[in-house]
């Protein structure tokens, strides 16, 4: 294992999932509810990466690395400043300490 320095020093991610807020018997309303804050690190996205993602017509606006957390699901939204996020992907590097993963996100437009 090599140990690696992860800055992780380009700001705060809000990581979230949606659940059924309404009392219950009341109609389901789902609102994104907050699991955690994790610091992140922005990281390069390629261009193979970029075009392998639209032959799956999924577009990749963003890549960043946090320290790795089990509970995140590509099931989890991640919002930074006022954007949001979907999670298309979750990589994690073997050979990095301390134990960090890749977020591969794509930018989430409401209408």
């Amino acid at each position: 294992m090599r140990k690696v320095s992860q800055p992780l020093n380009d700001g705060l991610c809000i990581i979230s999932k949606m659940q059924n807020v309404a009392a219950p018997g009341d109609m389901p309303r789902e609102e994104p509810v907050e699991v955690l804050r994790l610091r992140y690190q922005e990281r390069g996205v390629s261009y193979e990466r970029k075009y392998t993602a639209l032959q799956f017509d999924m577009k990749i606006s963003r890549m960043i690395r946090t320290l790795q957390q089990d509970i995140i699901s590509t099931d989890h939204t991640v919002t930074i400043g006022a954007d949001e996020y979907k999670i298309l992907d979750i990589k994690k590097p073997p050979d990095i300490r301390p134990r960090v993963m890749d977020l591969t996100l794509e930018r989430v437009v409401h209408e």
